[in-house]
């Protein structure tokens, strides 16, 4: 079994049971200080689970994961997962929320699966290989008409001082435009939609976790879009705020984001 391979039935597998315990997952863990800030049991399990998996099969290679944080490896090969993006959603029995797996080469992001139990949406790409879900090709959408845009509006770090302020100051910009932004609160998720093009663009300020872009912004590239952060440079684990859209006015999208905004 190649990474690829292993990717697929995990996001998928996983996927599926998680979406089995929506009527019982329990008492949420709270993380911090922040009452939002919680995990659940099936998230913790789901990671158990798919860390054994890789250790089975890739036993020298890293894993990160959202749980349980890092585990080095020597293989070049780093595992990056979200066993359970939109846990809040996942509680409240609302549908946005997804299973997420990117496997890094060298600190490169190679390889995404995504897994969607609601919708029964698989997404998966391979670097260089374009996007696809359930095996059909994807792409983003065409619009180039800012006044038309539909931005997915991706939480970030709450914990960061700035985090509400910048946050709203890009909601206004949106508003300004005329545009429309939803906010669905799986980040991962969304992002594959932009990919798939539902979405015409997306914006998160100050990203809390790499698991919950790595996988998404492989996707949207793969599907022929655009994703930096607000200086226009590639996106990356230490991207400070992430601009993804379908590329086709991007330098607009940019210029609108850091236009008297202040990024302290």
């Amino acid at each position: 079994m190649d990474r690829g391979e292993l990717a697929r039935q995990l996001a998928t597998n996983i996927g599926q049971k998680i979406a089995s315990y929506v009527s019982n997952s329990g008492d949420p863990i709270y993380k911090g200080v922040s009452r939002g800030d919680f995990t659940l049991q099936v998230d913790q399990d789901a990671e158990t689970e798919i860390r054994a998996s890789i250790d089975h099969y890739f036993p020298h290679d890293a894993i990160e994961g959202e749980e349980y944080g890092k585990s080095s490896g020597t293989s070049g090969y780093r595992w990056i997962i979200d066993p359970l993006d939109g846990t809040r959603n996942f509680k409240a029995g609302l549908p946005s929320f997804c299973t997420g797996i990117a496997v890094e080469e060298d600190e490169n992001v190679v390889i995404a699966s995504v897994y969607s139990p609601k919708t029964r949406e698989f997404f998966f790409t391979e670097r260089g290989n374009g996007a696809y879900v359930n095996d059909q090709r994807i792409s983003v959408s065409s619009q180039d008409n800012l006044q038309k845009f539909l931005f997915a509006y991706l939480t970030g770090d709450h914990s960061h001082p700035d985090s509400s302020r910048l946050g709203a100051q890009c909601i206004a910009r949106i508003t300004e435009q005329k545009a429309q932004f939803r906010f669905q609160g799986s980040a991962l998720l969304e992002l594959c939609l932009l990919a798939k093009g539902s979405y015409d663009a997306a914006v998160k300020v100050y990203p809390k976790g790499y698991w919950d872009y790595a996988a998404g912004s492989l996707m949207v590239e793969e599907a022929g879009g655009k994703v930096t952060g607000f200086d226009g440079t590639p996106w990356g684990r230490d991207t400070k705020n992430l601009l993804a859209s379908n590329g086709k006015i991007h330098t607009d999208l940019l210029e609108m984001f850091t236009r008297q905004i202040s990024q302290t």
